[in-house]
């Protein structure tokens, strides 16, 4: 069934057993999983069926972080983020679920094998091949895998949905189920509650057109997204005033996103080495495969350090990886405005050592002639693990929308154990390709990370701020993602992630909705 939010009549109350907030990959999957359930369902979404500038622009917020786009990284209708995702997905490692001493609020209340029955289910929902992650599975004498000496990095595997637009895909099987509900072009601006606030009561509802009602409802499954999750629970604040779920100042806190940066170049050994399993998607009879370089759990365990993959990639020009070039985009751009930069002679010393290139990349930016390196040439592209951090935080910004509701204030915060891990990862990856002798690596490295903080962004991963931990001093929800301190009001997505590894979120957020559905089944029996 399906309802337009904005012909609901304004103040009615309508009633269901579980309301669903949001239709991005969680909602749809956890709606999917209840269609014939003996319990009403109701799929909540701020958008239609397609894009609505006037709904994205509720998106809109307060950047004072690291760069970080808060309207292009995300998608307000039916299918969320999935209609712009790309479709990587690989489950995350056995150490991302561990508590690593080395790294403060590491550590899940469950397990890697705790996941695995609900990660085979999501690889089917995600349109993916067989559940095989194993390297040597995707090698073949044409597409062979690279050879390291030791143990200190691996070959690691990600499969390509098609991609799956949830929206799309799912659609039809969704409004045509006889207990689900969709309603579309309604706004949740408020998770109401008891006068203990021990239990959810009711979703009250806004629309762009000006009516606003209430969802009445047993349980409720927020599932808005890694930024609105946090966004919704701190508005909320009708009964508890600093935010539902909140008492200990954690819903917001260790907001994380995998950084990316293109940072060095390597020239291989030899110009005939195959990289083909490597530089791009390799399709076979089972589904598209891409195989990257990793570090090892016993280097991460015995160093100290967050999890990092690089994947290597034909490089778009040869200045984007110029030290020199970096250099003078840093210098230029304090510059520019007024300020004096970091370790000026040093970037200057930098310029003037890669001449050549800030040549071409100066030329090329005049003129357009962007000039391709020696086809040999591969460039090196890093994604690592955002290690936990309280103050990389989602909070709620003075300004509000036309809603009248306050708006996301994102402070997005690499800290040293992050800086640490992408130089350190860099450097154990360069040296073990020559000790391989595969190739030598020239990296953009530099201490005080300047030059990198030029060209890092994240990957639109939006995770961990209403993060899982058994202790509600440490975590916002438990290990059935049930808010702390609530009887039934539940959290889905990526938002719940303690930590995040550098395997893309999808593929695990689908499966948790899996898990959640099961337990959401079993409560309501």
């Amino acid at each position: 069934m399906l309802i337009d939010a904005r012909s609901v009549q304004n103040e009615r109350t309508l009633e269901t057993d579980v309301c669903i907030i949001g239709a991005g990959a969680a909602g749809i999957t956890l709606a999917r999983e209840f269609i014939d359930q003996p319990f009403r369902v109701f799929l909540l979404e701020s958008g239609g069926f397609e894009f609505d500038a006037e709904s994205q622009s509720l998106y809109a917020g307060e950047n004072v972080g690291l760069p970080y786009s808060l309207v292009q990284s995300r998608l307000r209708f039916f299918g969320g983020a999935t209609n712009h995702w790309v479709g990587w997905c690989r489950p995350l490692e056995e150490i991302d679920f561990e508590t690593r001493p080395r790294i403060p609020h590491s550590g899940w209340p469950i397990r890697r094998a705790d996941l695995q029955p609900f990660y085979e289910r999501a690889q089917a929902i995600c349109q993916l091949g067989p559940y095989e992650y194993e390297p040597e599975a995707w090698a073949s004498r044409d597409s062979p895998l690279l050879q390291f000496a030791g143990d200190r990095v691996v070959n690691t595997v990600y499969q390509f949905s098609p991609p799956t637009r949830f929206g799309r895909a799912y659609r039809a099987e969704v409004l045509r189920a006889g207990n689900v509900a969709t309603c579309l072009h309604g706004n949740a601006i408020e998770i109401e509650t008891t006068e203990t606030a021990r239990s959810a009561t009711s979703v009250r509802v806004a629309c762009l057109s000006g009516n606003q009602f209430r969802v009445a409802a047993r349980l409720v499954l927020l599932a808005a997204g890694g930024i609105e999750n946090a966004r919704l629970l701190l508005l909320s604040n009708g009964v508890q005033r600093e935010g539902i779920g909140n008492q200990k100042d954690l819903v917001g806190r260790f907001f994380m996103d995998h950084p990316h940066h293109t940072s060095g170049v390597v020239l291989p050994s030899d110009p005939a080495l195959s990289t083909a399993l490597y530089t791009g998607s390799t399709a076979t009879e089972k589904v598209g495969a891409h195989v990257a370089i990793a570090l090892s759990a016993r280097v991460q365990r015995e160093e100290g350090l967050g999890s990092f993959v690089a994947s290597l990639f034909p490089p778009r020009t040869w200045p984007q990886v110029s030290k020199g070039v970096a250099s003078l985009d840093y210098l230029t751009s304090s510059l520019r405005e007024g300020e004096m930069p970091d370790h000026f002679a040093e970037h200057l010393g930098a310029v003037v050592a890669d001449f050549d290139d800030v040549a071409r990349a100066s030329y090329g930016r005049l003129f357009g002639g962007n000039k391709r390196p020696p086809s040999t040439l591969l460039s090196l592209h890093g994604r690592s693990e955002h290690l936990p951090n309280p103050d990389s935080r989602v909070s709620l910004a003075e300004e509000r929308d036309s809603l009248g509701q306050r708006r996301v204030r994102l402070d997005w915060r690499l800290g040293s154990a992050d800086k640490r891990t992408i130089r350190r990862a860099h450097e154990i990856i360069a040296e073990e390709m020559g000790r391989a002798g595969l190739g030598r690596v020239k990296l953009v490295v530099d201490e005080d990370y300047t030059l990198w903080s030029q060209s890092i962004r994240g990957g639109s991963h939006h995770m961990g701020t209403t993060r899982m931990h058994e202790d509600p001093n440490h975590g916002v929800v438990d290990a059935d993602c049930r808010v702390h301190g609530m009887a039934n009001l539940f959290v889905a997505g990526s938002s719940v992630f303690p930590t995040c590894g550098y395997a893309n979120p999808t593929l695990t957020l689908v499966a948790l909705a899996v898990r959640l559905a099961d337990h959401v089944k079993k409560v309501l029996s």
